[in-house]
Parts: C-alpha cells; sequence; structure tokens
C-alpha cells in the first residue's frame, strides 16, 4: 500500500495515463508498450546504420567527407524548417478531432507539397545559395538540381513515421522506421562499395526517397480514404494557425542548431567542418529513448490539457523526467571520460581532432534529460512565447559565434552553442513550471534533488575507472571502452540500488502509478 503522502502523486499520475485508481498499472502498460515499440524500431534502424558512417569517413578523403555531410546537412536542414512544423499538428488535431482525420492530414499533405516545391526550385535555380553558404565547395552547387529532386522526394517521406505514430499506429509506425533504416543504410553502403562519391550516393539518397514517397501515398489511401476530397480552407486556415507560429520557433530552433554548422563550414572550409560534425557525434542509442517517447507524450498531454489537469501533466513530465537523467547523466560522463576511444573507434585515427570538440559538446548532453516540448505544444496559447525565445536565442548565438570566430578554433565554436543551449533549456524549464502552476514546484525540487545525486554518483564513478587504466591501458581501443562500459554500468547499477537512487524510480514505479 502507497504512504498517504504519496497519495497526491498517485492520483496525478493514474490521471496522466488516463486511469482510475484501482487499476493504475494498465495506461503505464500502454504507455510503455508504444514508447518500447518505437523504441526498438530506432534501435533496429540505428543498428543498420551504425556502420554507416564509419564506412563512409574511411572511404571518402576528408574533403569528399565534407562534401557529403555539407549536401545532407542542407536537405536535413530544409526538411525541418520548411514544413514550419505543420507535419506536427497531426499529433494535436488526430488526438482532439478524430472526426476530421481525413481534412487534418490533407491539409498537412498540400502544405507539405508546396513546401517542398519551393525548397527544391531555390537549391536547383539559386547557385548562389550555395556559393553564399559554402563558398568553398563549389561542387555542391554544381548538383544543386539533384540535391533539389532529393529534397522534393524526402519532404513526403518525412511524414510517413510522424502521421502513423499521431494516429497512434505505433506498430505501422515501427515498420515504417525500420524499412526506412534498412533500406537507407543498404542502399548507402552499396553505393559506397560500389564508386564511393558523392554523386553515387546522392543517387542512393533519390532511390531511397522515391520508395518511402510510394509508400506514404499508399498509407493515405488505405488509412484515410478519401482524403483528398475533404478540403475545407476554415479548417485549413485554422491548422495553420495553430502551427505555424509553433514552426516558425522550431525552424528558429533548426536554425539555431545547425548556424555552428553553417558557420564553420562557411569559416573552415569543407575538411574542417568534418571534423567538427564527427565532434558533434550523437551518443549512440540514448537520443532514441527521448524521441520514442516525444511523440506519445505530445499526444498525452494535448488530452490531459483538455481536462484541464494541469497537475496530471507536471506528474507525467516529472515521472519521465526522472528516468531520462537515470540514463543520459551517467552517459554523459561516461562517454566524456572515453571521449577519444569512442571518436577513433567511430571515425578512425583521421579524425583524432574531433575528440576535444566532442568533449565541448557532451556537456550540453544532459539537458536533454528534461521534458518541456510536449508541455509548450499542449498549452497552444504558450507557442507565441517560443517564437520569441527562439529568436532571442538566435541572436545571442550568433553573437557568440562571432565572437568565438576571433579564437580560430572548433572548440571555441563549440563552446558558443553548448552555453546558448544550456541558457536556454533553463529559462524553457522554468516557463513549464510557470505554465503547470505553483503547486507544482514540490515535484521540480525532487527532480532537482535527484538530478544532483545522479550527477555526483556518475562523476565519482569516473575516479573509479582512473584506477583501472593500468589494467586497461594496454588493450585496443574497442576493448577499453567495453571493458569500461561493463564495469561503470555495473557499479552504477549497484550503487544505484544500496542507496535507493533506482529503486525508488523503477523498483517501486509500478506501485506508484
Amino acid at each position: 500500500m502507497p504512504r498517504a503522502s504519496e497519495a497526491p502523486y498517485r492520483r496525478d499520475c493514474c490521471r496522466a495515463f488516463g486511469l482510475t485508481e484501482s487499476a493504475p498499472s494498465a495506461g503505464y502498460s500502454g504507455l510503455r508498450r508504444q514508447a518500447t515499440w518505437l523504441l526498438a524500431a530506432k534501435v533496429i534502424g540505428f543498428a543498420c546504420n551504425l556502420a554507416l558512417p564509419l564506412m563512409l569517413a574511411r572511404a571518402l578523403s576528408p574533403r569528399e567527407y565534407g562534401l557529403f555531410k555539407q549536401a545532407f546537412l542542407s536537405v536535413t536542414t530544409l526538411l525541418n524548417v520548411l514544413p514550419l512544423g505543420v507535419a506536427m499538428s497531426a499529433f494535436y488535431y488526430l488526438a482532439r478531432l478524430p472526426e476530421r482525420r481525413g481534412q487534418t492530414v490533407w491539409n498537412i499533405v498540400l502544405f507539405q507539397s508546396f513546401a517542398a516545391t519551393l525548397g527544391a526550385l531555390a537549391l536547383a535555380l539559386c547557385p548562389g545559395l550555395w556559393h553564399f553558404f559554402f563558398p568553398g565547395s563549389p561542387e555542391l552547387a554544381a548538383r544543386g538540381g539533384t540535391i533539389g529532386l532529393l529534397l522534393w522526394l524526402s519532404m513526403f517521406g518525412a511524414l510517413l513515421e510522424i502521421l502513423a505514430t499521431a494516429n497512434q499506429e505505433v506498430k505501422l509506425s515501427t515498420a515504417f522506421i525500420i524499412g526506412s533504416q534498412a533500406g537507407k543504410s543498404l542502399l548507402m553502403a552499396a553505393a559506397a562499395v560500389w564508386r564511393p562519391n558523392l554523386d553515387t550516393l546522392l543517387s542512393a539518397g533519390l532511390t531511397q526517397a522515391a520508395l518511402e514517397t510510394a509508400v506514404l501515398f499508399w498509407y493515405l489511401r488505405r488509412t484515410f480514404p478519401g482524403y483528398w476530397r475533404s478540403l475545407d480552407l476554415s479548417f485549413f486556415g485554422g491548422q495553420i494557425r495553430y502551427a505555424v507560429p509553433l514552426g516558425l520557433a522550431g525552424l528558429i530552433y533548426v536554425a539555431q542548431t545547425d548556424l555552428a554548422n553553417y558557420f564553420v563550414g562557411w569559416r573552415y572550409g569543407p575538411a574542417a567542418y568534418a571534423v567538427y560534425a564527427n565532434g558533434n557525434f550523437q551518443i549512440p542509442l540514448i537520443g532514441l529513448v527521448r524521441d520514442s517517447l516525444s511523440g506519445i507524450l505530445i499526444t498525452r498531454m494535448s488530452a490531459l490539457e483538455a481536462r484541464g489537469e494541469a497537475r496530471a501533466i507536471a506528474a507525467l513530465g516529472d515521472a519521465v523526467s526522472r528516468r531520462l537523467v537515470l540514463l543520459y547523466f551517467p552517459a554523459s560522463a561516461f562517454f566524456y571520460y572515453y571521449a577519444g576511444e569512442l571518436i577513433r573507434l567511430a571515425y578512425g585515427a583521421q579524425y583524432g581532432d574531433s575528440v576535444s570538440v566532442f568533449r565541448v559538446a557532451i556537456l550540453a548532453f544532459p539537458m536533454q534529460a528534461f521534458i518541456y516540448d510536449p508541455v509548450l505544444r499542449a498549452y497552444s496559447e504558450q507557442r507565441y512565447f517560443l517564437l520569441r525565445l527562439r529568436l532571442v536565442t538566435l541572436l545571442a548565438l550568433a553573437g557568440a559565434l562571432a565572437l568565438a570566430s576571433r579564437q580560430g578554433t572548433l572548440e571555441a565554436a563549440m563552446t558558443a552553442v553548448v552555453c546558448v543551449h544550456i541558457v536556454e533549456r533553463v529559462v524553457l524549464l522554468y516557463k513549464v513550471r510557470v505554465i503547470l502552476g505553483v503547486d507544482t514546484w514540490a515535484g521540480t525540487r525532487d527532480l532537482a534533488m535527484h538530478s544532483a545525486k545522479t550527477a555526483f554518483l556518475s562523476l565519482s564513478l569516473l575516479l573509479v575507472l582512473e584506477l583501472f587504466q593500468g589494467a586497461f591501458g594496454t588493450w585496443p581501443g574497442w576493448a577499453r571502452l567495453a571493458a569500461g562500459a561493463a564495469v561503470f554500468g555495473a557499479l552504477f547499477l549497484i550503487v544505484g540500488l544500496v542507496s535507493g537512487l533506482i529503486s525508488r524510480d523503477f523498483l517501486r514505479w509500478k506501485q506508484e502509478v
């Protein structure tokens, strides 16, 4: 039986999962089951792509690898910017207005078509854009038409996972993710083996994007029959008005995220950009956990907000954040310590200069454990605050990069990015607590204390790893990384269980919820 002091938290969590207190475990099981399906898909997709950057970094020269990274950086940036968040409105509208599913989807497809065409024409017909952003990479301007076509097709393929997840078809979304990543890996690997150059890799990307587009329109006809006959201009306008402020905030966030990439490519050229991009290495698998939860949390929190359940939203966000802290904090400490082994294993000794960049980048990684985006999307009136904050952050980052350019190092550029990122996250987390109300601040204090304890334990275990370096010192890099992970993980689990840091969050979770 839970203690009396736990009753309010129990009630809030039950409401967060849509339960009665007499049957609390079913809702969490449903949320966990959906997240597990998506996480499994992303893990398999990651496994499919694991060898790809290793292969390309070794098959291509640093300059050609930098050109490849710049070309696909351009496509990825526009994929995130051009939709203006309209596609993400599916999470909001499909949950709240199921009777207008066809209209919601058709509005998204129409807007995506317009944005894709606009972006593709800009890349194909405006070579000056390439010369402005990448003055040291004239090869990209000559391939503007091919890259534009790749963008156009990719804009449609990107809708597959979003629409299936927003429509609560998690198993189908899982299949789409696995198929997409496996297909991409096979095509890119075949291109790298057959003829490792930029043109062949772009052709592989085009083939993959065309297949995804065909699958998208099959899925739309199957799931939303007659969707193209349900245009309602008034509803279309309302959907755009909801999505665009959030989308503009997302656009500014993408600009903020990618600004340093373009700055480095513009300032130092493709070879130095390859070093910087590899230093901005995403920690394997860890980021997939948060990505798998994000879409599900947006849908769940939007439904809770419609019922006025602010405390339930806070309880759900805190519950997820506490678990992510136990993953992100120790992973950050471990990979900071083993940065050299990780980067050299992934990209080879020729990218040793990426190690110092990676050690700066990972300092911002723990902040990703805290949930804020689903809350802001659930409270649609907050979209203008997010837009203003992102604009201020972008201007601050531009100023920080200008100062960093005086140092003339890649580490200085990454330091500017990390500092601005941390400040922005702190402001967002504070704003979320203000939105949810004063009575949720107790959860904030508990989460802060939990985070501090986890950080202390993670850093303390690095001292233990240092004692093992004498035994591991002569081993190959991959063996040192694996042995260190085994020692660090085992000690973190044991000490966490003994101290109660982990037991409160995992072993008693079903009892509390």
